[in-house]
């Protein structure tokens, strides 16, 4: 597998998830002043997903920020979701 790029909020959750997969990876910062990582190969994005009832705020606006100001989009192969399971 290849490199993995992800956004983890303050809480750390997706962070120590991606921790425990070993794999290379790059994290998108949580502060809008800290420069988003180039990417120069393919890469698979991880982000969890925060949603209202009607799918609005699903993407962290980190992520949405960084695909627009970064030519690494376009190396984007698969995207992954994470969320807390609840019981």
């Amino acid at each position: 597998m290849g490199l993995l790029v992800y956004f983890s909020s303050a809480s750390g959750n997706t962070h120590r998830l991606i921790d425990r997969l070993d794999l290379p990876a790059r994290r998108i910062p949580t502060c809008a002043s800290e420069p988003v990582p180039a990417v120069r190969e393919p890469f698979v994005l991880v982000v969890p997903t925060y949603a209202d009832g009607e799918g609005r705020g699903a993407v962290p606006k980190q992520v949405i920020r960084s695909s627009r100001r970064s030519r690494s989009a376009r190396r984007v192969r698969s995207a992954a979701s994470t969320t807390r399971r609840h019981s």
